[in-house]
């Protein structure tokens, strides 16, 4: 299946999935996360796959929500937003295989729950973390605060 913003192959029993925005350092929009959490899905219940590879093309791992898409989100629109992102989440952490995040370049906000949420993450050495949620008055989503103390 061809995914507009995402990159998947299946070699040697590895799924890889490639964030693959890199003009907006792989920013997860609405169509992204739905094409994540369908290909995790698949991935999931497919016996021929041991082992997943999540990454980023270009300069980033994945630069978080993407700003522009979240502009006159109604309160009911955000939440149901919200839930999709924690379905995702959800999904990745349930899953019996394991999900090795390679982080390249910049990954920040929701990125970094997205590689928190992974179960191995390998960082590259210009790998760079951004948390700035409380920078503009928020707290983190997708289980940042729960999965950040397990990495200590």
């Amino acid at each position: 299946m061809e995914y507009k913003y995402l990159l998947f192959e299946k070699k040697n029993h590895i799924a890889k999935i490639s964030l693959n925005i890199p003009e907006t350092k792989n920013a997860l929009n609405l169509k992204v996360r739905e094409d994540l959490l369908a290909i995790l899905t698949a991935v999931r219940d497919d016996e021929s796959v041991h082992a997943v590879i999540l990454t980023g093309t270009g300069t980033a791992f994945c630069a978080g929500g993407d700003l522009g898409t979240m502009e006159g989100v109604t309160p009911v629109a955000g939440r149901i937003r919200l839930k999709k992102g924690q379905r995702l989440i959800k999904t990745m952490v349930e899953m019996e295989k394991p999900i090795i995040a390679a982080i390249n370049g910049v990954t920040a906000g929701a990125g970094v729950s997205l590689a928190l949420a992974s179960d191995i993450l390998i960082a590259s050495e210009t790998a760079r973390f951004v948390v700035s949620f409380t920078r503009v008055g928020l707290i983190p989503d997708w289980g940042q605060y729960y999965f950040l103390p397990l990495r200590g």
